[in-house]
């Protein structure tokens, strides 16, 4: 009896693995990184109008999903191919460059820009100390634990939003390096989730295995009877 009881037992638990396992994609989420980051320096390398790269260095980052953190810092390097004015806004860098964060000087981010860096003015027309914002879509590695001390997750959706970079009673910016001041900005990651249709497929298996289980005490059954 014991014996049969915890066959049973055995069984309704691969069922329970199963059902989770099929309807877990309804319900599934991925986990999402947000770094704030403040001040910094950014300097600007110009080899022609069109070959424009932006580069951020020692901005340190306050907080991570809201909660207070030190020794942490994020920098970037945008892309050189540019379109567009500097001045007004509206404009683009391709994609490529390159951002990263660390943890105590320990790279826990490494990636680049997956599409469009934008480049827009958000002070008023005619602005004397104006401001302007870059974005941009990141792909690349994360390191929960350290670069090469931990599992590394692929990140396939990941944003930048960089505010606040101002030039100093000069007006617009018109590319000269050494002009803007960075003020912070937030940087999102977002760590994928297991695909539905392998976990679909994982909990077909498991039904299919826990009823052949059944049938086999079943028979056992009627095997032991019939004798």
């Amino acid at each position: 009896m014991v014996a049969k009881s915890r066959a049973r037992e055995f069984v309704v638990s691969i069922l329970a693995v199963a059902l989770f396992a099929l309807f877990v994609p309804g319900v599934a989420h991925a986990d999402s990184f947000t770094f704030s980051n403040t001040d910094g320096s950014i300097s600007t390398t110009v080899v022609s109008p069109t070959d424009i790269t932006l580069n951020l260095k020692n901005s340190g980052i306050g907080q991570i999903n809201g909660m207070p953190v030190t020794g942490y810092s994020l920098g970037f390097s945008t892309p050189s191919l540019f379109s567009g004015s500097l001045a007004t806004g509206g404009d683009w860098l391709g994609g490529g460059g390159s951002l990263t964060i660390k943890d105590a000087g320990v790279i826990i981010f490494s990636g680049s820009f997956s599409g469009t860096v934008t480049w827009t003015l958000e002070s008023a027309p005619g602005c004397t100390s104006c401001q302007y914002q870059l974005s941009g879509p990141l792909m690349g590695t994360y390191y929960p634990d350290g670069k090469g001390l931990g599992p590394a997750i692929g990140i396939q959706t990941g944003s930048t939003t960089q505010i606040d970079m101002t030039t100093h009673n000069s007006g617009y910016y018109t590319g000269a390096a050494g002009t803007l001041s960075s003020r912070g900005g937030t940087t999102s990651l977002m760590t994928p989730v297991p695909e539905p249709g392998t976990l679909g497929l994982m909990g077909t298996g498991l039904v299919g295995i826990a009823f052949r289980l059944r049938r086999k005490i079943q028979s056992s059954k009627v095997s032991k009877t019939s004798t």
